[in-house]
């Protein structure tokens, strides 16, 4: 007699088994744990730049790395008092405005022309500012300070903001140019068969459309323009025009430094990176999303 072959499995040797169940939780931890450890070496600096923002120059050179026991303002009243940090967090609130304005407004309007109009040259200019995005800062130092020092914009906000403005255009436009061109064009046409002019359709259907993308761009511009040095230094030469962060960065003596005033001064200058992202942190997180879906 024949018998039916068997369907049941071999059984796995108990010990394969069970290394076989036990190695996602194993590499669960391990990604776990090395989320945590980069947490901690990022929170752990930022914390102590606070806490020791808060002690005196003495207090922090008998105890550095503790918590301050008699905690004190008197880092950020002279901060404000005597080196005239008001008016450079001024300067650099009214540069990174008006730079982060400048180059969202003419960078959305060439990407929207190059996304959305076919026309001779276009792949020419794509790659006239893609040449643009090869070069580095370094080299673009010298003619810019010459343009800026020709036009007589040196030690003004507009000359400053008309360098941020030309060295991020490439990028933003770039950008930019990939978010517009997944909108529609059926959108336009039915906003031009109900009378809408090219302008009504950049201003109240791309922009919004684009916000995710506008965002994106305009974070990493901020970040950029708010912590820039080296286009600070040539432009701004007046010490009433220097921006926080060149500010901070000259408060670091050659023979001695008061650590709390410098942590203080670096502890205000962070406030409106933190405030723009946790306004902004839904947008970027979309356009991040939409530009890998993109790709």
């Amino acid at each position: 007699m024949f018998t039916a072959p068997c369907s049941e499995k071999p059984a796995l040797v108990p010990g394969i088994s069970a290394w076989a169940g036990l190695a996602p939780s194993l590499s669960r931890v391990a990604v776990y744990v090395l989320l945590t450890a980069i947490t901690i070496t990022t929170i752990v600096p930022v914390l102590w730049m606070i806490e020791t923002s808060f002690k005196t120059q003495f207090e922090y050179l008998q105890n550095t790395w503790l918590w301050p026991t008699q905690p004190t303002l008197d880092a950020y009243i002279g901060l404000f008092q005597q080196a005239n940090f008001g008016r450079y967090f001024v300067n650099s609130v009214v540069v990174v405005v008006t730079s982060v304005f400048s180059i969202l407004l003419v960078g959305s309007m060439a990407a929207y022309a190059l996304s959305r109009y076919q026309f001779g040259g276009r792949h020419l200019i794509l790659g006239y500012f893609l040449l643009g995005q090869m070069l580095p800062v370094t080299v673009l130092i010298v003619p810019l300070f010459l343009i800026v020092r020709d036009l007589g914009m040196l030690n003004t906000y507009a000359g400053l903001a008309l360098a941020h403005t030309a060295g991020a255009l490439p990028l933003v436009i770039f950008l930019l140019y990939g978010f517009f061109l997944a909108i529609p064009h059926e959108i336009e046409d039915a906003a031009r068969i109900d009378g809408a002019s090219e302008f009504d359709i950049y201003w109240r259907i791309i922009l919004p459309l684009g916000a995710p993308g506008l965002a994106t761009a305009g974070i990493f511009q901020f970040l950029f323009i708010w912590n820039d040095l080296l286009l600070v230094l040539i432009i701004m030469q007046r010490d009433v025009m220097r921006t926080i962060t060149l500010a901070v960065f000259q408060a670091v003596g050659e023979y001695g430094t008061q650590v709390p005033s410098l942590f203080a001064g670096l502890t205000v200058s962070s406030i409106p990176v933190i405030v723009v992202y946790l306004l902004f942190t839904g947008q970027f997180h979309r356009g991040i999303t939409a530009g890998a879906l993109k790709g």
